[in-house]
């Protein structure tokens, strides 16, 4: 079964890479002049660019299907107790309120950087004033 999925794969990306070489051959045909497409692409490469999308999302959903049937691996073998210690988080919930309380007893809170900030910075006139102070100073 994992014969057809690679045989989709396989055809989808060789569609898709000949629709973007010959799209490609196609728009440099347009620029040097020899082609006259008004219209864009030729209906063939859109036609097989979006076959290899359809082949490539095929492939990708029949993996998919044929992924549920087959054993976890070394996974299968694990108790319940194991499962739930690997799952489980040694993190604890933080409460807000808590945490705001903390930072407030400390005299800051974690928006101080948001509203003390600087506001915008005019670099011309930085730049104007380091020149008037660099022409100021004795060489």
């Amino acid at each position: 079964m994992a014969f057809v999925s690679r045989t989709l794969y396989i055809l989808g990306i060789v569609l898709l890479a000949n629709s973007g070489y010959s799209s490609y051959q196609v728009s440099q045909l347009e620029k040097t002049g020899a082609s006259n497409l008004s219209d864009g692409l030729p209906l063939d490469l859109k036609i097989e660019a979006i076959l290899s999308a359809i082949l490539l999302t095929l492939a990708a959903l029949w993996d998919i299907e044929m992924q549920k049937c087959r054993p976890l691996g070394p996974l299968a073998e694990l108790s319940e107790e194991s499962v739930k210690a690997l799952t489980s988080s040694p993190l604890k919930n933080i409460e807000m309120r808590k945490a705001m309380d903390e930072y407030e007893i400390q005299g800051f809170t974690p928006y101080d950087s948001l509203e003390h900030r600087l506001s915008f910075v005019n670099w011309a006139a930085k730049r104007a004033e380091y020149a008037k102070w660099l022409e100021s100073q004795p060489n």
